[in-house]
């Protein structure tokens, strides 16, 4: 059977023990509680140790609250087997350079000592703790210079190993790095992303044999982006180089914008004076400059908004509406408003449509039965003149008018249902017609306005050159 270890009784034997005198039992006492206590339980006697050791004269004010705050029965176990006793006096040693004579067990008498200790001054421990590390800083720089072996300062000069490492190429073979430091010296940019171009992009295959650049760059070639510049005849000279190019980018672009497009693509190729020449002649040749008497003539003010029109406003329209692009971009959304109203009220003429079918066939229904009741009344007045008499055909020949009666009231009723089911047939007709009119006049709005944000950027581009000719 195991016995639980008790901390609690293993503090009031030691103290016990002190008491009597018996400091070896008491030290093998304290050995096994340091080494069967548990963390917890060694930390709080250390810290009632100190508190007792620091404040002698408060000390027991302190455990006692410590006590009633404890969380576990074992934490107030420990510290009241550690609190002073009733009448017994705690004191702060005196620090004392001599000390008295003792006698213990093992040595019945030992002689005050004499050693004295000395207080050094600030000023001088600063002194020598500075001395210590300037001979440490000394010692490692000899060190230095002794193990480094007369190596040089600087950039060391790369081994035969270094530059195979350096010119090593991976993967497909076509160093990138090095294509990047090239830059883009190509003066003509990509015609599918029009991304600047480097050496490392041009068709070379092609071009040894002669039929001229693809305007492509390398990965658009690769990915079919563009069908690029059809090849050119062996010996083909630069202005027919230019004249293939342009053909293929300005075959979709107006005079304003084919002209920006130009003064781009001559700002581009700046490290190439044959290339702007060959791009300017070009121009002049495809697009001159407009006389002045050609210039358009003033438009009148939008009849939407108080604003004055330009060209910009008339982008894409056949005929002058007398509106800027904004108005007519307002009329666009109108009409797509409009659409959305004319498909709500089409919604609803075919849900009256639909009712109206149905109260007309629920007419012809009672119509049928009208007629059927007719037919039967008929019958029965036939049968009771024959065998009763004339008074009761009389009798049933009223009740057969009114069941005629009621069957021309539902043969009216029918026919008035099925006049407003073809009438709402109609209006629901009219309705679809109007929002397919509308939405196509929505799309042609939106295509007209998306033309015209394409010419007001492109126009903008061109005002930019102007001005940095201008400058």
């Amino acid at each position: 059977m195991s016995v639980v270890y008790s901390v609690p009784e293993n503090l009031a034997e030691l103290t016990k023990l002190v008491e009597a005198g018996n400091i070896p039992a008491a030290k093998k006492l304290g050995k096994k509680l340091l080494n069967k206590a548990d963390m917890r339980a060694l930390w709080l006697i250390a810290r009632i140790a100190t508190l007792m050791e620091n404040q002698p004269h408060r000390c027991v004010d302190m455990l006692r609250a410590w006590w009633e705050s404890a969380p576990t029965e074992a934490d107030r176990a420990i510290i009241a087997a550690c609190a002073p006793k009733d009448g017994e006096q705690r004191h702060s040693p005196q620090a004392s350079n001599d000390r008295a004579p003792r006698w213990n067990g093992r040595n019945n008498y030992q002689a005050p000592s004499t050693v004295r200790t000395r207080r050094q001054d600030a000023a001088d421990l600063r002194t020598r703790r500075r001395a210590r590390q300037e001979a440490a800083d000394a010692a490692a720089f000899r060190r230095y210079k002794g193990e480094r072996g007369g190596v040089a300062e600087g950039t060391q000069l790369a081994t035969r190993e270094d530059r195979e490492a350096a010119e090593k190429v991976y993967a497909s073979g076509f160093d990138y790095d090095l294509a990047a430091m090239r830059g883009t010296e190509v003066p003509l940019r990509c015609l599918a992303c029009w991304i600047n171009r480097g050496r490392y992009d041009l068709h070379n295959d092609r071009m040894k044999a002669g039929h001229g650049d693809d305007g492509l760059c390398a990965e658009c070639r690769e990915k079919n982006h563009h069908p690029g510049i059809p090849e050119l005849t062996e010996g083909h000279s630069l202005a027919d180089a230019i004249e293939a190019r342009y053909t293929v980018a300005l075959a979709e672009r107006d005079y304003t914008a084919a002209r920006v497009f130009l003064l781009t693509e001559w700002k581009q190729a700046a490290g190439s004076a044959a290339v702007r020449l060959a791009i300017a002649d070009y121009g002049r040749a495809h697009y001159p400059s407009k006389p002045a008497d050609e210039a358009p003539a003033e438009l009148a003010p939008c009849t939407g908004c108080p604003d004055k029109r330009t060209t910009r406003d008339l982008r894409g329209v056949t005929k002058d509406d007398g509106l800027c692009a904004g108005c007519r971009a307002a009329d666009a959304e109108t009409a797509a408003a409009n659409a959305i109203a004319d498909e709500v009220a089409a919604r609803r003429a075919a849900a009256r449509a639909a009712v109206a079918k149905g109260e007309a066939e629920n007419a012809a229904a009672w119509f049928a039965a009208a007629k059927a009741d007719e037919a039967e009344a008929i019958e029965a007045a036939e049968a009771e003149a024959a065998e009763y008499g004339d008074d009761a055909a009389d009798t049933l020949a009223e009740v057969a008018k009114i069941a005629i009666a009621e069957a021309v009231i539902a043969e009216a009723a029918a026919t008035k249902a099925a006049e407003a089911a073809e009438a709402a047939a109609d209006e629901a007709e009219n309705a679809a017609a109007k929002v397919e009119k509308a939405a196509a006049d929505a799309e042609a709005a939106a295509m007209l306005a998306e033309m015209d944000e394409t010419d007001a950027a492109e126009i903008a581009a061109a005002a930019q050159v102007a001005e940095s000719a201008a400058a």
